[in-house]
Order: C-alpha cells, then structure tokens, then sequence
C-alpha cells in the first residue's frame, strides 16, 4: 500500500495563514483471480454425465462405450465417451500459466505452450483432457477449455456394474503478478461387465425324428443323435482375463478352464470343444446308441467368462 500527504495553505495580505491536509491512500488490492466450472458442460456422446460439485466438475463415464466395450466392440468414435469441458476465469491480473495435476504451462497466445509435448500431459486415470484453448473475453474474464475423452479401462475392485473413482484432474491458474484460483474435478467411471450367450440347441445329425430342442438352452437327443453351437462370448472393455476367461462346469463337478479336441466323456455320449480361427468357440455332443432297457440321462454343462478385473 501507498499513501500521500499533500498540505494546502492560503495567505492573505497582512501575512496570515490557513492550512488543511488532504491525505490520499492507494490500496493494493492484489492479485484476484477466480476459476469456477462452466455451468453448460458439453455431453455430446453416451455414456457420458456431468454435473458440477464442489466448485468443479463431477463426470461420470460408462466404460460400455469404451473402445472394445460391450456397447462399442468396434471403436466407434462417436460413442468412446468423452466432450467439451470448460471453466471461466475471472481476473483482474490477467493469466500468466495453467498448472494441470502438478504440471505449469505457460500462456501464450491463448495457448498453454509445451502442453502435449509429454504423452502423459492431461492424462488422469481411465481419461485425457486434450485441446486447451484460453480465449480472453476482454471484461476481464476468460474462457479455458478442454476436450476430455475416456477410452481406457479402470481396473474395478467388485464384481457388477459397480462405479468408482478413476481419476481425476486439479487445474490451477495463476495471474501476472502471482495470485491464483484451483478448481478439482473427479471421473468416476462404471465397470463394464462380459457378457455370454449360448448359440445352440438346434439339433445335428439325428437318428430319431423326435429328439429336437425345448428350448435355446435346452436340448433332447434320443439314441444316436448329435448336436452342435456356439458360444457368444463380449468380454467388454476389460478384455478377457489372463488365465481362466473361459470355463466349463459339467455336472457341478466345477469350473475348469475349456480344453480344446479332447473329447470329454458325460452321461449317455461325448462333448468336445473346438475354436475357430477367428476365436468363436463352438461343442458338439454325440448321444451313444440307446437299448431300449437304458434309462434317460442328463447333463448339466454351465460356461463361465471372467474379464481382467474379475467380472464374470
């Protein structure tokens, strides 16, 4: 702070006086400088929310639509999760630098300058703020804004579509002369889960005219008759599991990972699995001939997929 202390004096003819003191104080007001989230954030794609919370943003994104997601196998990128994120600033010290998750980037020319020579620049957990652009609105406010999109898996503890944080991003501003704002957003991200679906019961090459299926899961062979499917198995976003992403349970004698070629013997024939190039994997089952004086036997066969983290 300054001050100045200026002194008037009047004098008439015979030499007398009059005085009186003005005193002027110039307060420094500092650095102020705020950032608060935009309250219209852009979702333009599924699996993505965003609401505001605690002086920044709150996102929600759905791993389905990840690429390779149960509700994105292909990649689509209209549907990998993600949109436009942006906050406004309010200074009366302009803005020298944006620091993101720790890391300073200078501003020039309304660009924060060396942002994205690092891989890892904008990255948090399962997301990546992208495109930084500072725009000066010229009231002594400015617009910063980012492309977030979230495209990789996070490793979820509990089984289901359960939800849970998956990063999160600090982004703090700093005017000319040293003043600054935070503002802390957090991602929580929903668990996409593998899906499997048994293509089968239609019935092979069967001696008897009355072996058909009852229903998609369920399937009636008399002496003789075979049949034959497939299974379609999503693992999700997840991918499958390193070891045991595909097991069998005959008769509740337990899971067991699927062996290929091996013919495997059950109640009243044979069961063998075969993958195809393209990894669909496909059974067939051989009933044995029946005497007369043989008795109906049954299986019970229950298939299991598991992704990376444990869902199944």
């Amino acid at each position: 702070d300054e001050s100045n202390t200026i002194v008037f004096k009047a004098t008439d003819k015979d030499g007398d006086t009059a005085e009186d003191t003005l005193t002027l104080n110039v307060k420094d007001e500092g650095s102020q400088i705020i950032i608060k989230p935009d309250p219209d954030p852009d979702p333009v794609k599924p699996g993505f929310e965003v609401k505001i919370e605690n002086g920044g943003f709150k996102i929600v994104v759905d791993e389905a639509y990840m690429t390779g997601g149960s509700k994105n196998p292909d990649g689509d990128p209209d549907l990998i999760p993600g949109g436009k994120v942006s906050f406004t600033i309010e200074s009366n010290d302009g803005v020298a630098s944006v620091t993101i998750n720790g890391k300073t980037y200078d501003v020039e020319n309304g660009t924060l300058k060396g942002f994205g020579n690092d891989p890892s620049d904008g990255v948090s957990g399962s997301g990546k703020l992208s495109n930084p652009t500072l725009v000066d609105n010229g009231d002594g406010t400015y617009s910063l804004s980012f492309d977030y999109t979230a495209d990789t898996p996070h490793s979820h503890g509990q089984q289901g579509r359960d939800t849970e944080e998956g990063g999160n991003f600090d982004i703090s501003v700093t005017g000319e002369h040293g003043g600054t704002s935070n503002s802390s957003s957090k991602v929580d991200v929903t668990d996409d889960v593998p899906g499997l679906e048994i293509a089968s019961g239609q019935p092979g090459d069967v001696t008897d005219p009355y072996a058909g299926s009852d229903s998609d899961d369920v399937v009636n062979l008399n002496g003789g008759g075979t049949t034959s499917g497939s299974l379609n198995v999503v693992y999700g976003a997840d991918g499958a599991a390193e070891t045991g992403s595909l097991q069998v349970n005959i008769n509740g004698q337990g899971f067991v990972d699927i062996s290929f070629g091996s013919p495997i013997s059950i109640n009243g024939g044979t069961l063998t699995f075969s993958k195809d190039p393209d990894g669909t994997v496909r059974y067939s089952f051989a009933a044995d001939p029946r005497s007369p004086q043989a008795v109906d036997e049954s299986n019970t066969i229950v298939f299991k997929a598991t992704d990376k983290d444990g869902d199944t």
